[in-house]
Parts: C-alpha cells; sequence; structure tokens
C-alpha cells in the first residue's frame, strides 16, 4: 500500500486513519501478462488502482476481433463495472497487457472513504480527472484521419503509446500496420 499512499502525497495529505482504512479494506493483487481480470458480461464491484503494468479495456467486434477501448497504466484507476456506482458491466473485456500489480478496494469501502474522508474523496477526484482528460485526449486522436493518428498519440499520450506492442497500437488507434509505421517514421524524423 506505500507505493500508493507515497503517489497520494503528491495531490493530497491523506491522515493516518484514512491509510489504515485503505490498509484494513484493499488489496494487493498480481496479475500476469494476458491474463483477463473479467470477461465481457461480468462484473466485479472493485475500484482497482494500478501500482505497475498496463490494463486493456478490450472489445470483441463480430469478426472476433479483439479491440482496445481504453488503458489505465501506472497510477490510473479502473473499475469492475461501468462505475463505481453502478453494479452493470461494461460490457467489455478487462485484459492486461504487462504483468501487472494492483490495489483492489471493493466498491462498499471506497463509497465509505469517499464519504468520510475528505482527503480521500479529494484524490478520487484528481484521479477521475486526470481519466477524464486522457479519454478526451483519446476521443480527438481517433477523429484525426488514421495516417496522423500514431504521430499526434506520440506527441500527447507518449508514456502510454510507447508501451503497447505494434499489434496493440494498431488497435487502440484504429489503423493499419502500414499506418503505424508511416506515422512511427513521421514522428522519428521530426526528432
Amino acid at each position: 500500500m506505500n507505493r500508493f499512499f507515497t503517489y497520494a502525497d503528491y495531490y493530497t495529505a491523506l491522515s493516518l486513519e484514512e491509510k489504515q482504512f485503505i490498509n484494513t479494506h484493499a488489496r494487493i493483487r498480481t496479475y500476469n501478462r494476458h491474463d483477463y481480470y473479467l470477461l465481457a458480461g461480468e462484473a466485479k464491484t472493485n475500484w482497482c488502482f494500478v501500482l505497475d503494468g498496463v490494463v486493456a479495456g478490450v472489445r470483441t467486434n463480430y469478426e472476433g476481433d479483439e479491440l482496445l477501448q481504453w488503458l489505465s497504466v501506472k497510477h490510473q484507476y479502473f473499475t469492475g463495472t461501468k462505475h463505481p456506482f453502478s453494479e452493470r458491466s461494461q460490457g467489455l473485456q478487462i485484459q492486461f497487457l504487462h504483468p501487472t500489480e494492483l490495489m483492489e478496494l471493493p466498491y462498499t469501502y471506497l463509497r465509505e472513504a469517499q464519504h468520510q474522508y475528505p482527503a480521500f474523496a479529494e484524490l478520487l477526484q484528481v484521479l477521475k480527472e486526470q481519466k477524464l482528460k486522457y479519454f478526451q485526449t483519446l476521443a480527438k486522436i481517433l477523429k484525426l484521419p488514421a495516417r496522423e493518428r500514431l504521430h499526434k498519440a506520440l506527441d500527447e499520450l507518449h508514456n502510454w503509446i510507447t508501451l503497447l506492442q505494434v499489434d496493440e497500437c494498431c488497435s487502440l488507434l484504429n489503423i493499419s500496420y502500414p499506418m503505424y509505421y508511416d506515422g512511427l517514421r513521421k514522428y522519428l524524423k521530426q526528432r
């Protein structure tokens, strides 16, 4: 839990009582690359903070291809449902793209901590805003012509895009392999 507390210290000062609450109710979980947290249609009522690794929300299309919908990387969170105040499935598979370690906190305790501890509620708000900013950036990139997506993603989401393998990056950005390599050449040429 110390890694979570160290990260939290950048944004707010969690009290000893808040830290004890989290220590009591959260647990550390480790997963291997390609393990699934859940399958489409399933739901887990947990809030998960990524301590290390990469997690993806994956949708399977009608042809059976798996398409990345979102990522959560180190110091981001994801949920096992639509959001922490829902018990409904996202309809996505959640898969680990790298060996991953996360802190898992059941929703009942997350909600209790959010209402009872102001510093923890403040931290949740910061994390939510960071996630929203990432989704807005990704949505903006996906609206670009396919040939421009990788270049823009490397500029604006560099720390995340470089964690992905070529096929994963192509899936997330909805581009072909030739477009990936064309965008990479253009990006490296400008550096």
